[in-house]
């Protein structure tokens, strides 16, 4: 009795993470939207969601429960946070409560990544995990809904960044075995994209799904006619679907993307520039160590975030950050091609997920937001997943 205490206690650890880990989420969402939530009311919700990951070492404790040796893709992607503490802790901040959230903020991906393999590698109720994951979809889904409600009082075509977070969290949505779920949260999703007047969400959307189609076929058994054939009309379905939407309405998203050429990526092309102007004119140990997280907004003539995470890395984290990231990336990489050639099921969900990463990381921004956070837990649940006893073979969809 006592041992089934014990790795209830270590479940419920695990649960109540991920629950601080979606209010942490749903305060930010609200905050970046206009609304009067403080940064301090976030920055104290992750320091708490911080040190009660950390805090899962004691669950040691638990018989049977131990410390894995981490893959080296989350050994790298944990190194690039750790890495990102020390241009935190030399850059100037004139508020020490400031300074303490920016540490926590630069620590909290790589102990996600971490906390999230470990107690994949460890605890067993996969289900419950699962049914987890998607009520905290339903929960960020029903704040985009009063973001996106609030927001049209003021405009016709706001575009809500929230969006971002479900985009982000449905590669742990398709970690049911349900095909009929699977459609669901993507349409869903991209309903939520759509509406949000977000071009490189949608891109990033579209491209992801492809990836996982086109793994998932070859992670079948055998690759048959009906296989190929139900690859095919997903895809067109789905782009036809998203064509539609795009359509609908008074055609101001269709407009944009008219538009990509003339608003040179609504402006984008500036930003990148300003923000390559600013590295090539950094000192050569800020060149090197980085001038500190979300040091590109600050020090930028307009205000504004890279909107492409390797200049963003590299201003805030230096050339040392940005080498890490890159060696991340290219494991993750690595891990997705060798687990499709080992026809692993939960391989074309890693490859959902690092095509809508990659997208994003061009032409917007994942790592230095709280929503980075969603894509390291997500890395490292895959990877524990991958390293578990092997799961049956995935069927036809």
């Amino acid at each position: 009795m006592a041992t089934v205490s014990k790795a209830l206690l270590a479940e419920a650890h695990f649960l109540t993470g991920l629950l601080l880990m979606g209010v942490a989420c749903g305060l930010d969402m609200l905050q970046s939207s206009g609304l009067d939530y403080s940064l301090a009311a976030i920055g104290t919700v992750t320091a708490f969601s911080a040190l009660w990951w950390t805090a899962g070492l004691a669950k040691l404790q638990v018989p049977g429960y131990k410390l894995y040796r981490p893959p080296l893709a989350v050994t790298l992607f944990a190194a690039f946070s750790a890495w990102s503490l020390i241009p935190c802790i030399l850059s100037p901040v004139d508020n020490p409560k400031d300074a303490l959230v920016n540490l926590f903020r630069a620590a909290m991906p790589g102990i996600t990544v971490l906390a999230a393999y470990n107690s994949e590698r460890n605890l067993s109720l996969h289900r419950m995990h699962t049914i987890a994951f998607w009520l905290l979809g339903l929960f960020l889904l029903f704040l985009y809904t009063r973001l996106y409600s609030a927001a049209n009082l003021l405009t016709d075509d706001a575009s809500v960044g929230g969006a971002y977070y479900l985009l982000y969290l449905l590669p742990l949505l398709f970690v049911t075995p349900s095909h009929w779920l699977k459609a669901l949260a993507f349409v869903t999703v991209m309903l939520v994209v759509t509406s949000s007047f977000k071009r490189a969400g949608l891109l990033g959307l579209a491209a992801g799904l492809v990836a996982y189609l086109v793994a998932h076929l070859l992670t079948l058994p055998r690759i048959g006619l009906k296989g190929l054939l139900l690859v095919a009309a997903a895809i067109a379905l789905a782009g036809f679907a998203m064509t539609w939407l795009i359509s609908q309405g008074d055609g101001a998203l269709l407009e944009r993307f008219q538009n990509l050429s003339s608003d040179h990526g609504s402006g984008r092309e500036l930003v990148w520039a300003l923000t390559s102007g600013m590295i090539e004119r950094s000192d050569g140990f800020s060149l090197m160590a980085g001038h500190g997280i979300n040091a590109v907004v600050a020090d930028s003539p307009i205000q504004l975030s890279a909107h492409n995470d390797f200049l963003e890395v590299t201003y805030d984290y230096g050339v040392v950050g940005l080498v890490l990231y890159l060696f991340a990336i290219a494991r993750l990489g690595y891990d997705t091609v060798r687990g499709v050639a080992r026809k692993s099921p939960h391989a074309p969900v890693l490859a959902m997920l690092l095509t809508i990463w990659l997208i994003m990381s061009l032409v917007s921004h994942i790592i230095i937001y709280y929503w980075g956070n969603i894509v390291a837990f997500t890395i490292g649940h895959l990877l524990g997943r991958m390293q578990d006893k092997p799961a049956p073979q995935p069927t036809e969809p």
